[in-house]
């Protein structure tokens, strides 16, 4: 059997053990960097939450990518470099005699199309804005470091001088939602064109960070092949004896670690539960995570909700909303977004709904551990049985604004219904209701000396009451989750903010912790014993 002696030796070889270490400083070190460009969440998702970093197409979950470089240009020597402006990166000022030429390079993270830009920098030099079918005449390819861009000419008046402004506007894709480079100079017209070539040359000497994109295993391959080897190698070589039960315990103490990792990663939720006194609830609200809900309404007693992951709303997809009677068709689907008001001469893609009033545009997706993404989707909502119920745009924002938008609703075969994209909600078989809230200082500060929340667990289903008080440190645990003492609402000082989370690895750091340190402790027993055996025997 020499394919199976060769199989059971490379699950239990040491190289491969080594591998597996490599493949995770690296994997710690790229899926670190991605978060620049990609913010935690997304990069734990992809990097350390995946099998493998290959296309999505294939069943991967994206190229692995490094940015490598910086940004950096050839300034001519007579520029002046001066402060930057509020949103320039760097500024220059070219001096000809009375005449000046400014210098700026801007980055943003939105851009507003290349034809509103053209009209903002003719508005400034007293200009008449110009239509798409005039854009192509008005303006001339131009690259930036093999990027495509736009070069523009324009000639006017400021403060009854004659001004004339130069520029090049191009995307670069390092995200989802690409970043808009704008290069311009600006000035009296005489200063504008005798720098006018080296301006251009500026312009062509950028060269801007490369992303390396490269195929790599996930955290959750790397993982399962570092435990599976573990394990090979534990049966393969380790013989059971009284002299090695501490080598045992640490052994399983490592296995059982690493089981524990896993099982925590795949199903730990973290939810908050925010309440005011008074306030009973049986749900806790995601604060990352999303989903898209119709509600039937109609009974006074019961809401039926069918729900949909907002990770599932690929555009072009179809869904069907659980056992209510409807489908949706997802338009056109954002991760994150933000809310304008239409003018009366703009047409709304939307046609039943807040839609028809309020539009929905794409934002990157945010990087900080402060912020949050509020995607957002236009849908085409029809029943089963054909009947078309209009396009509909839905945003989590929606629910988020300091006066929030109330949920839009619709009326179907008599009964009503609620649509939403909303923060996902968990729901519980009993109710928590705020009875008091503490937030204690310490006298003549803000700072907090306590946080408690006194709090009533009601059973849903028998009417079991019993009051608990849940302050830092000391979190109430029921039903497989637990309810930590988070925070407050400043703006109201009768409002309490409790963490949920349900881990159902919660105990595996503690036991496993306890194992390893047994083992270890028992080992070194054992070879304390042995090595004073020894030496009486030797004496």
């Amino acid at each position: 059997m020499p394919f199976l002696k060769l199989f059971v030796q490379f699950w239990c070889s040491l190289r491969l053990t080594v591998v597996c270490l490599i493949a995770a400083m690296v994997l710690v070190f790229v899926g670190t960097l991605a978060q620049v460009d990609q913010g935690l969440y997304d990069a734990q998702k992809k990097y350390f939450r995946s099998y493998f970093l290959v296309p999505e197409s294939i069943g991967g979950a994206g190229w692995a990518q490094i940015r490598l470089g910086g940004s950096e240009w050839q300034p001519p020597a007579h520029w002046n470099e001066t402060e930057p402006a509020q949103f320039s990166l760097i500024n220059f000022e070219a001096q000809h005699g009375d005449d000046k030429a400014v210098i700026s390079v801007t980055k943003l993270a939105k851009g507003t199309g290349l034809l509103d830009n053209v009209n903002r920098w003719r508005g400034q030099l007293g200009l008449g804005g110009i239509g798409q079918d005039q854009l192509a005449e008005a303006t001339q390819p131009f690259e930036v470091d093999g990027n495509r861009g736009t070069y523009v000419e324009l000639s006017g008046t400021r403060d009854g001088r004659p001004t004339t402004t130069l520029g090049v506007i191009h995307s670069l894709s390092y995200r989802s939602l690409p970043e808009m480079w704008f290069y311009k100079i600006t000035g009296d017209t005489e200063a504008v064109m005798r720098e006018k070539e080296a301006f251009r040359e500026y312009v062509r000497s950028a060269r801007y960070p490369v992303m390396f994109q490269f195929p790599f295993v996930g955290g959750y391959l790397v993982g399962i092949v570092l435990l599976v080897n573990l394990l090979a190698a534990h049966f393969q070589r380790f013989t059971f004896s009284r002299k090695k039960i501490g080598i045992f315990l640490t052994h399983a103490g490592l296995i059982l670690m690493l089981l524990g990792q896993l099982v925590t990663d795949k199903y730990q939720v973290e939810s908050n539960l925010r309440l005011v006194e008074g306030q009973a609830k049986g749900y806790s609200i995601s604060s990352s995570d999303c989903e898209l809900v119709i509600i039937d309404k109609s009974r006074s007693d019961t809401d039926t909700v069918a729900a949909i992951p907002a990770g599932a709303l690929g555009k072009g997809t179809t869904h069907r909303m659980g056992t209510l009677p409807f489908e949706v068709t997802v338009l056109d689907f954002y991760t994150n977004s933000d809310l304008v008001s239409l003018g009366q001469a703009e047409k709304s893609r939307a046609t039943e709904g807040k839609g028809r009033e309020l539009a929905s545009t794409p934002k990157d997706s945010v990087t900080s551990l402060e912020e949050v993404n509020f995607p957002a989707a236009y849908l085409r909502l029809k029943s089963t049985d054909g009947a078309d119920l209009g396009t509909w745009m839905v945003a989590a924002m929606f629910g988020a604004l300091t006066t929030p938008i109330p949920e839009q609703t619709f009326e179907h075969d008599g009964k009503e219904y609620e649509l939403a994209l909303r923060f996902t909600r968990h729901y519980t078989p009993y109710d928590i209701e705020l009875v008091d809230f503490k937030h204690d200082k310490f006298q003549g500060t803000e700072k907090a000396r306590n946080f408690s929340s006194l709090v009533i667990v009601r059973e849903r289903a028998t009417g079991a009451e019993r009051e608990v008080n849940i302050w830092m440190n000391h979190p109430l645990r029921t039903h497989g989750k637990t309810y930590f003492q988070a925070s407050f609402d400043p703006k109201n000082p009768k409002a309490t903010v409790l963490q949920v989370v349900r881990n159902p690895g919660w105990m595996t750091p503690y036991i496993s912790c306890a194992m390893v340190g047994l083992g270890m402790l028992i080992q070194f027993l054992t070879h304390l014993f042995t090595f004073n055996k020894r030496r009486k025997a030797a004496a």
